[in-house]
Parts: structure tokens; C-alpha cells; sequence
């Protein structure tokens, strides 16, 4: 039984993303657990983008349009009756801000969702979800965006 869901987004892929949160949804009824909500901003507020002279209202800007993206996402999606976390994170790297909002909030559970990059990306950057399994002290549920069927192991699973 858990007590505290995580669930992040990159509101970038919130189409793909639905699916995913749906099942935390599920988690935290079936549960009574609450669900936190997570997007991260990275590099948002980093010396590095300051630098570039991004002015201060431009940042402003991006993190209250990522809260009101992330309301919306939450009242479209989440059912009154779920208790819910939103967090916005802002300047360091998605896993690193995932795995330490979930060790500081004590989350039994990370719902994470998964979409297929290059092999290119996936060689350079790596899978944030691949680093948030690796590194967590909690249980992780990875949900795979579902593949076209056709060729050696493109079945339509789901869920990893």
C-alpha cells in the first residue's frame, strides 16, 4: 500500500504523458494515497541561462506559465476527490530533482512515464526514467508509450 505517489511530467510530453498519469490516479484512489505532481524546469533561474541575459520577467514568465500548465493538467485530469501535490522545480536536472523531491517527501512510489528516443539521444543523454530506476529508494513504475506492432520485440506492451 503506498501513502505518497509521485508523478512527473515534462509538460513538454503531456499528450504522451495522460496514459501514465492516469495509472498514478489509480494508484492514489485505490490507495487513499496523496499524489504529487512534478515538473521540472531545467537550468530555469542557472547562472549558465543567466549569462545568456535572459532577463528576470522571462523567467517569471516561464515558471507561471509551467504552474498554470500544471493546474490545468491537474484540474482536467485528476478527480476532486484525490489529494494533490504540485510542484514546480526549477534549474536543476529531471532525475536529480525527482529523486530529491521524492527522498525529502518520503514517496513510496515514482510513476514515471517512458517515451522512445534515438539511439543517438539515448546514448548521449541517457533516459531520465532509466536514471530515476536506477537511482531511487523507492518503488518505480515506468509507463511505456505503447508500440505500433510489427518487428522483433515492437509488441504492444504498455508497461514496463
Amino acid at each position: 500500500m503506498f501513502t505518497k505517489v509521485l508523478f512527473p511530467i515534462d509538460l513538454h510530453e503531456q499528450a504522451f504523458s495522460l496514459g501514465a498519469l492516469r495509472f498514478a490516479v489509480e494508484q492514489a484512489e485505490k490507495d487513499g494515497a496523496g499524489l504529487h505532481v512534478l515538473t521540472v524546469l531545467p537550468h530555469a533561474g542557472k547562472p549558465t541561462m543567466l549569462d545568456y541575459q535572459h532577463d528576470k520577467d522571462m523567467l517569471r514568465e516561464v515558471e507561471r506559465s509551467a504552474h498554470e500548465r500544471l493546474d490545468a493538467l491537474v484540474e482536467n485530469q485528476v478527480p476532486a476527490g484525490v489529494r494533490v501535490t504540485k510542484i514546480v522545480r526549477k534549474g536543476g536536472a529531471p532525475p536529480d530533482e525527482i529523486l530529491r523531491y521524492a527522498d525529502k517527501n518520503e514517496a513510496d512510489l515514482i510513476v514515471i512515464p517512458s517515451h522512445d528516443k534515438s539511439a543517438l539521444e539515448e546514448f548521449f543523454m541517457g533516459s531520465c526514467a532509466a536514471k530515476v530506476v536506477r537511482r531511487a529508494r523507492c518503488s518505480v513504475m515506468v509507463v511505456r508509450k505503447p508500440r505500433k506492432r510489427g518487428g522483433v520485440g515492437r509488441g504492444a506492451c504498455p508497461v514496463l
